[in-house]
């Protein structure tokens, strides 16, 4: 449903964007305003309308302080309207998504809009954050199930938690143009000359990045699992940003801000859709911890086919081989953790070592980051379905993969669903 939403709003926007164009006004405040309440109309064209949403501009507070001025925000309940002014003034745990809208994205746009979004990123909610959305980023990055005694985490793995509270914490940052860097490698360079011109300074490390960076024809996502992930690397390199042309501006939009919704029980994931196709990104922004010291970065060309390829193709669940990883799956998903220290008796430690290892690289099972050796599932539904004689296993939370089961089962005998020989457990 998502993606025939995003259309939608698409072609709303592009005709509504088409009338600003030729409205050849050169006042740049009068400018900003004509953008700025185009996308406030295509935003509350996307959100739930039985929720108390609302797309306003003005200021956010926490409790350090107040942002700077904010193009677009979608907030949730009743705000405060500055006195005759369209600002209102809302805290920032009401508020789930800002938009810096920027009519032609510049080099000084770039920076005005980090900028902006950055006083966001700093502000202190007065209540916490919900630690399923926190476990959900840390799980995505790290490959490892959330600690309970931090006195016993690796620095690194500290550090990542730390960053998950943080990114949890904050609303989705968003930066929109509606002209300017019209290919991907136009868009990868100027990021990177920004970036360039700001790493190691005070105040751009992670947690500075927007979650989104959007023109045209190119978006830049953070890697954050919210909704996109990528885990870091032996080496310690987590892609953190990468861009992609596969999404129209406003679907990347919907991506963002229906992930918070959903988890903030707003929005079922079923409107989601099919969600089979998995987004094509280029690496472009590395980021590793280094313990004592901060972060380093490595940032890529801006020719696309010299950096890394992240993900393609259609979504597939893990099969599971032979006999134990399947029964390793029903064993935590019964039991919830496996100390390969205290293997219960009559299981072959070189076997479970082996299923343990697969089952982690396929980003199933990882282990606790206080418990090294206690490894439990990396999903908040794991069910495993059975197809023929093999088996497989994946995330279900959204349905998808009932909807690849059913998908299977259609192409193999042409039956409606039901009449398939398949069964799932979780």
């Amino acid at each position: 449903m998502i993606k025939n939403v995003a259309e939608l709003l698409q072609q709303i926007a592009d005709r509504h964007q088409a009338v600003a164009d030729r409205h050849r006004i050169k006042h740049p405040v009068a400018i900003g305003s004509m953008y700025e309440g185009l996308t406030q109309d295509v935003l509350s064209r996307g959100i739930p309308p039985n929720a108390d949403l609302r797309v306003v501009t003005g200021f956010i507070e926490g409790r350090n302080g107040r942002s700077k001025q904010i193009d677009c925000m979608v907030v949730l309940g009743p705000g405060e309207q500055q006195p005759f002014t369209q600002n209102w003034i809302y805290n920032v745990d009401q508020v789930v998504a800002v938009i810096e809208v920027k009519k032609s994205m510049t080099p000084k746009a770039l920076s005005d809009g980090f900028e902006n979004l950055a006083s966001v990123a700093v502000l202190e909610r007065a209540t916490p954050v919900s630690r399923r959305i926190v476990e959900v980023i840390f799980r995505s990055i790290t490959g490892r199930s959330p600690p309970d005694d931090l006195t016993k985490v690796d620095p690194v793995l500290a550090m990542f938690w730390h960053l998950a509270i943080v990114e949890a914490s904050t609303p989705a940052r968003i930066l929109l143009g509606f002209h300017g860097y019209k290919t991907e490698s136009g868009m990868r360079r100027a990021l990177v000359n920004f970036l360039n011109n700001r790493i190691n300074k005070k105040g751009y490390g992670p947690l500075a990045f927007p979650h989104l960076v959007v023109v045209r024809n190119t978006a830049a996502v953070k890697a954050n699992g919210l909704p996109w992930g990528r885990r870091i690397e032996d080496d310690g390199r987590w892609a953190m940003v990468a861009t992609t042309t596969a999404m129209s501006p406003v679907r990347a939009l919907l991506e963002i801000i229906w992930c918070r919704l959903n988890y903030l029980q707003i929005l079922s994931a079923e409107l989601f859709g099919e969600d089979m196709e998995l987004e094509p990104f280029t690496r472009l922004l590395d980021a590793k911890c280094v313990p004592n010291i901060g972060w380093e970065f490595t940032a890529y060309s801006a020719n696309t086919r010299s950096s890394g390829k992240l993900v393609a193709g259609r979504w597939k669940p893990v099969e599971l081989r032979g006999d134990v990883e399947p029964t390793l799956i029903g064993y935590l998903g019964k039991h919830g953790e496996l100390d390969m220290d205290d293997l219960p008796v009559g299981c072959p430690p070189e076997d479970v070592a082996r299923a343990v290892e697969r089952l982690v690289a396929e980003g199933l099972v990882g282990a606790f980051a206080d418990r090294p050796s206690v490894y439990s599932l990396l999903t908040d539904e794991c069910h495993c379905v059975f197809l023929g004689d093999r088996v497989y296993a994946a995330e279900n939370s959204t349905g998808r993969l009932t909807r690849w089961l059913e998908k299977q089962i259609q192409i193999k005998t042409g039956s409606p669903v039901g009449e398939g020989s398949a069964s799932s457990e979780r």
